[in-house]
């Protein structure tokens, strides 16, 4: 929890409070996205790390998707499409990737394919991968910057030998004016590409 100014602490805790699988770090002060998503690879237990933001929504069968594909094919991470909403209407727009986006590729081969063919759907929560792949390879966030998905992407697919990518639409990714990524163009926005 970082430092959430609302009531979202409480609602946490009343919703886990019955299940020893999870549990709450609370920052002393704000961190920001980068940070914690660190915190989480590193203090996670299970076997799979997925990054799902608190604005946005998955699938009912997002986690039992994953975790059975996760023991069906021997890869060190999945990809998967998603749907844009727009905050406060009823409006959902498919970002189905594209089929040649379609199955086990390494990951060369993905960032050849969202290049060439702008599929850019580089977001960290439309990917699930092994936690042991994340902490062999160092593959954390760097903190601090706009974008930070964008050089996570550019990483994570230099290592990554095979990554399922599949069509299934699990994520539902909030989309509002006025939010860091739609404030408009800044000296921080484009300093923050050039990591």
């Amino acid at each position: 929890e970082d430092c959430s100014t609302d009531d979202s602490l409480s609602v946490l805790k009343e919703c886990v409070k019955d299940d020893d699988r999870f549990k709450i770090i609370q920052n002393n002060s704000n961190r920001g996205l980068s940070y914690n998503r660190n915190l989480g690879i590193k203090e996670a237990k299970g076997k799979y790390i997925s990054f799902v933001d608190s604005d946005d929504m998955i699938a009912s069968n997002y986690i039992e998707t994953l975790a059975s594909l996760f023991e069906q094919y021997d890869v060190d991470g999945i990809g998967f499409s998603n749907k844009d909403f727009v905050d406060g209407k009823n409006i959902y727009i498919s970002r189905k990737r594209p089929p040649s986006l379609t199955g086990v590729m390494t990951g060369p081969e993905v960032f050849h394919v969202v290049i060439n063919e702008s599929a850019y759907n580089v977001e960290s929560p439309f990917y699930a991968w092994k936690r042991s792949f994340l902490l062999d390879k160092k593959l954390y966030f760097y903190d601090g910057i706009y974008h930070e998905d964008n050089l996570y992407f550019f990483k994570s697919m230099i290592c990554c030998q095979k990554i399922l990518m599949i069509q299934d639409e699990l994520y539902n990714y909030r989309t509002r004016f006025g939010f860091i990524v739609n404030q408009g163009i800044k000296l921080k926005h484009v300093d923050s590409m050039l990591y």
